[in-house]
């Protein structure tokens, strides 16, 4: 049948997907993190935090989850929003990686994890990014949040409205930065999603977060995030703490195509929270795999139809499931 014919009709491949999802691939959802058959309960699993999760990115599969819709201080999990809010700006065109921000008082006087920025400084978004990710810096952090949205205020009105697009029903943000606030929370199932979200759509998000140290004015700091240099595949995301938070993790790792990312919520030390998520990890790549059903254009054969101009019309994958 000539392509031009054929019907992208979602609606039927999706009722194909389900018959060979049951009968060649159990268990593979849509890519959203939703609760569907997790591990939870296998053994009597637990992991020492208060909330945990473990996620397949490409599937959006919950491998395991405990208490993963409590609302919880973030501390500078934060961040992983105010870094994809500032790639969804770069992607726009709305500003540039090489563009000069002016650094502001209020970014620099905050305290807590620092890029060491001066105010009046110009330093290319880019550079600020890297404190961002690698170091934690809430100045940083705070500039950039300055320059994407105008203020910090319009800034902290776009990440809302985003967790609200992106169905984060248990996440509230009152700054960009992760300081304890009232009114300031996420959630470990919400904190996964956003950061399978932005896994998937920014390659830079990867890479920022990869990095092993960065330095700045001289000044050379490390990574608080000891997975990168001790785990296997391991390539971000965000360690976390403050009084409220306590010690908190989000880490993602990729091996033989499959990608994980863990969510550790309130552990009781840097430590922990390291062992809980290799824990989880490895219970992820040694337990499950991500097997492709399908991949977007596949021919899948065609359909009869009652009625119609044409007798039969053909089935094409839209996606990759």
């Amino acid at each position: 049948m000539p392509k031009a014919k054929r019907m992208r009709a979602m609606s039927i491949l999706l009722s194909v997907a389900v018959l060979i999802t049951i009968l060649s691939a159990p268990g593979v959802s849509a890519q959203e993190v939703k609760a569907g058959d997790p591990a939870q309960g296998a053994g009597g699993a637990t992991v020492a935090a208060v909330s945990a999760i473990l996620i397949d990115v490409t599937t959006g599969r919950v491998l395991f989850e405990q208490n993963p819709d409590q609302r919880l201080a973030p501390a500078s999990l934060t961040k992983i929003m105010t870094v994809a809010l500032a790639l969804e700006a770069v992607n726009d065109g709305k500003v540039g990686l090489n563009d000069p921000v002016t650094v502001s008082q209020n970014a620099v006087k905050l305290g807590g994890s620092t890029m060491f920025l001066e105010a009046g400084m110009k330093v290319p978004l880019l550079e600020l990014l890297k404190g961002v990710t690698v170091v934690s810096g809430n100045d940083a952090s705070t500039a950039v949040a300055e320059y994407v949205a105008g203020s910090e205020e319009f800034f902290i009105q776009l990440m809302n409205r985003r967790a609200a697009e992106l169905g984060l029903s248990n996440t509230h943000f009152t700054n960009s930065h992760g300081l304890d606030q009232e009114n300031h929370y996420s959630s470990a199932r919400d904190l996964a999603t956003l950061t399978a979200y932005a896994d998937r759509t920014f390659p830079l998000f990867v890479e920022l977060h990869a990095m092993r140290e960065m330095t700045f004015n001289k000044i050379t700091q490390p990574n608080r995030n000891g997975l990168l240099a001790a785990y296997p595949g391991a390539d971000g995301v965000k360690t976390g703490m403050t009084n409220q938070a306590g010690y908190s993790l989000v880490a993602s790792a990729g091996r033989e195509g499959m990608r994980l990312i863990a969510v550790i919520l309130k552990a009781e030390g840097a430590t922990v929270r390291e062992a809980e998520a290799t824990k989880l990890l490895n219970y992820g790549f040694r337990n499950f795999e991500t097997v492709k059903v399908l991949s977007k254009g596949d021919d899948l054969g065609e359909v009869q139809v009652r009625s119609g101009k044409e007798e039969t019309v053909g089935l094409v994958a839209e996606e990759t499931l």
